[in-house]
């Protein structure tokens, strides 16, 4: 479906029933990006995905920042009157999930953090695999290799290296030219994050908040996670051995569970 709110169409999808809650992907994501997660929340919860500007099927060409991703978020959920809802942010979108809840506490009843960074650095390894991904001319298995670094946590490349090589062909990681003129949805996003301050939203949540991170995670390192449950009063932090930054995607059975028990428990 498409929402036409603050210069843009967003696309968006609701799916399940039950109390609400809306997931942000990290960057470059998309509805597309949940894989099992999403119908195991959708089993016992209403479920409202979207595009943010730059992925998926929300196209633009012009600048926007963080906060504007926000106020699109703010007028889909109010759109959809599923409010007021849970939010949750993977990653980049953590960032976003936690300036939605800091602007509009009316509308999110309770915020979950996945993996969420962007204050402090990532680990040698991850920076040195991030940078590699930048370099169009890798073959597979430098690819492969840049992804799992970056990534994904050793319990996956143990039990599901598939799910490794799925990512190293996933659009937007790999450098490519944009589609017509202008910069890419890509780049977009990764200048809306670089144009926002984050140190007025980081941690300032007033509504209860769950905290899922990796023990792995060389981008949203842990110490993003201790950070964050000292900030926020009515935080709950939990850990998943192995898991690194792809945490949706590594452990969904695991996730589901907490993120559904947090929700049905909200006041």
């Amino acid at each position: 479906m498409l929402f036409k709110v603050n210069g843009v169409s967003l696309h968006y999808e609701v799916t399940g029933e039950g109390p609400a809650i809306l997931l942000i992907p990290g960057w470059t994501g998309s509805t597309q990006s949940w894989g099992e997660l999403l119908p195991r929340l959708a089993h016992e919860l209403a479920v409202v995905t979207l595009d943010p500007r730059g992925a998926g099927a929300t196209h633009t060409r012009d600048p926007f920042t963080l906060e504007d991703v926000a106020e699109d978020i703010a007028a889909l959920l109010r759109h959809v009157d599923l409010v007021p809802a849970a939010v949750l942010g993977h990653a980049w979108g953590g960032r976003v999930a936690q300036i939605v809840a800091a602007r509009h506490p009316d509308l999110v009843r309770g915020l979950v953090l996945v993996a969420s960074g962007g204050i402090f650095p990532f680990t040698e390894q991850g920076a040195q695999a991030m940078r590699r991904l930048r370099d169009a001319s890798l073959s597979h298995d430098e690819r492969f290799a840049s992804v799992r670094d970056a990534f994904f946590g050793a319990r996956t490349l143990a039990e599901n290296p598939q799910l490794i090589e799925r990512w190293a062909t996933r659009p937007g990681l790999a450098p490519t030219p944009p589609e017509g003129d202008g910069p890419s949805g890509t780049s977009l996003q990764s200048r809306a994050a670089q144009a926002t301050d984050l140190q007025a939203y980081w941690g300032k949540a007033q509504c209860p908040t769950l905290l899922c991170y990796g023990t792995d995670d060389q981008i949203a390192t842990p110490v993003h996670a201790e950070d964050l449950a000292r900030r926020i009063d009515k935080s709950s932090l939990v850990w998943f051995e192995g898991a690194g930054h792809a945490l949706p995607q590594e452990q969904p059975s695991e996730l589901a569970s907490y993120i559904i028990a947090f929700v049905r428990s909200l006041p």
